[in-house]
């Protein structure tokens, strides 16, 4: 039993080791307001407490997705599963692969589905009525035939990032542009817009202007009426869906901004940035709340659980990483075999699913 004595040096120092034998080690951190929140770690096994309350994540059953390009040095960047997501009801998860393959899995066993040949992009969403957005193609889940296609032929460059909105209705896209030499001279197609789309008929509804380098990533809050995104800018915006708005410019980064999503009570951002830092913004006012630090590398990928109190990130550093998304605290760490492109919440907040390099996708099961 560690005696509470053994805590009063912690105010002094943000982290510091206070006692380690065999395999258990405490760490204690301290906040601003001088409250004690202790790590320990058991054979990779992490519990954080805060004075009177424990809460333990553990790894129960890892299902791995396997059918990607895994790494070859003749195909040098085609092994990355840039994307994946879990459908509306959680039974199946979608990934987008560079290796030219968007691939449709059983979420409980792991079996393969369906597959999509010829679309190299980076990423796929599955909408709640079971079509599935490939490139700016929607397609039918079940017999894979292609149902519409966004208008997209006039603007050129290319979509990386895209989110429908919670009644399926709306589609949005962030993208950038494209480079060829012609002649001699290099020529840049396409442009640094937002865009939503109407899912039934495909048309553009607004162009939401503002970023001036590629959007890395967009998401729309839970009741449709915002969207958010992230660019090379290094700004998270929040835009009004209804009119095109620019509502806030949230700045801070000094690099750019990876991924972007939004609390489902939708009053928090979440944003993940190649300055290694994860940010907690307020959406109403716009200001940082919170600095998440502790990954080494560029950070991917960022989620909010489906209640909103953990996020979820990844990112080059190979760690993914489980944050409590009121304090701010690291709960758990997890190794994976490379980088990390991608990571979610299941619908019901009992599964993540992750995806990187070497072809790797995988879901892991949360006691």
């Amino acid at each position: 039993m560690y005696h509470e004595n053994d805590l009063l040096t912690c105010y002094f120092a943000k982290y510091l080791l206070i006692k380690e034998h065999c395999h258990e080690t405490l760490f204690l951190y301290c906040v601003h307001s001088h409250s004690v929140h202790w790590l320990f770690a058991n054979n990779g096994n992490y519990t954080t407490s805060c004075l009177q309350e424990t809460q333990t994540i553990q790894i129960s059953r890892v299902i791995e997705l396997k059918g990607h390009r895994e790494y070859d040095p003749d195909e040098m960047g085609m092994d990355h599963v840039c994307f994946i997501t879990f459908s509306h009801n959680g039974k199946t998860v979608a990934t987008a692969g560079e290796d030219y393959t968007n691939r449709i899995w059983d979420a409980e066993s792991g079996k393969e589905l369906k597959k999509f040949n010829g679309y190299c992009n980076m990423y796929t969403l599955i909408l709640p009525d079971e079509k599935i957005l490939i490139d700016v193609r929607l397609f039918d889940v079940e017999s894979g035939e292609e149902l519409q296609s966004l208008k997209w032929s006039a603007i050129g460059g290319y979509v990386i990032s895209a989110d429908f909105s919670p009644n399926g209705k709306i589609i949005v896209t962030g993208g950038g542009q494209t480079s060829a030499r012609r002649n001699g001279i290099l020529q840049h197609s396409g442009d640094f817009i937002i865009r939503t789309w109407d899912t039934e008929s495909g048309t553009e509804l607004k162009k939401l202007e503002g970023h001036t380098q590629k959007i890395n990533s967009v998401a729309f809050s839970s009741d449709g009426n915002k969207i958010v995104s992230g660019s090379d800018d290094m700004t998270v915006r929040i835009w009004d869906v209804e009119s095109g708005t620019e509502l806030k410019k949230l700045e801070g980064y000094t690099q750019q901004v990876n991924s972007v999503a939004i609390s489902p009570d939708g009053k928090k951002i979440v944003s993940g940035s190649d300055d290694i830092t994860i940010r907690i913004w307020d959406v109403e006012s716009g200001t940082e709340l919170k600095k998440l630090e502790g990954h080494t590398g560029g950070v991917n990928s960022v989620a909010f659980s489906p209640d909103g109190k953990r996020i979820i990130s990844g990112g080059y550093d190979t760690i993914v990483r489980i944050w409590d998304a009121e304090s701010g605290t690291e709960l758990k760490k997890l190794e994976t075999p490379g980088t990390i492109r991608s990571v979610v919440f299941s619908p019901d907040g009992k599964r993540i699913a992750i995806a990187g390099d070497d072809g790797y996708a995988a879901i892991w099961v949360l006691e």
